[in-house]
């Protein structure tokens, strides 16, 4: 997979959760069945830190994530933000590579703020949906 590269926000998060879940389980059993074999040992070893980031990339991934949650994000990791074609350019690996992994809580907190933000915006639009049907 070009998980790493791709534009992140194409990327589709709960597959790659679903992947990285699936793979797991293939490589422990591996180690169990070649008990010390290096090579599985190690693959193992490479699923296992995609597994301890999924929750952040999950956050990351959140569909409730606008424009300002990005540019929060981005000046939590000293990124320059230059509007919202910002965050549809950036790749996992050039998030790493600025420490996003090092901020798990904040991107998990600004994650959080993202989808109960979008929550009342959905109640607000019915409410206004329900007004604009009533004759005044």
């Amino acid at each position: 997979h070009n998980w790493n590269v791709s534009e992140f926000l194409k990327v589709d998060v709960e597959a790659m959760n679903k992947q990285v879940i699936s793979s797991y389980k293939t490589a422990f059993g591996l180690t169990k069945s070649l008990e010390g074999d290096e090579v599985a040992l190690r693959v193992k070893g490479m699923i296992e830190e995609w597994r301890e980031r999924m929750p952040c990339i999950l956050d990351l991934g959140n569909p409730a994530l606008r424009p300002r949650h990005w540019e929060k994000l981005f000046k939590k990791i000293n990124l320059a933000y230059k509007g919202p074609t910002s965050a549809s350019s950036i790749s996992l690996t050039q998030l790493e590579g600025n420490g996003i992994f090092d901020h798990r809580e904040y991107v998990s907190e600004v994650s959080a703020n993202a989808s109960g933000e979008f929550a009342l915006e959905q109640s607000l639009d019915q409410v206004i949906a329900a007004w604009a049907d009533l004759l005044l």
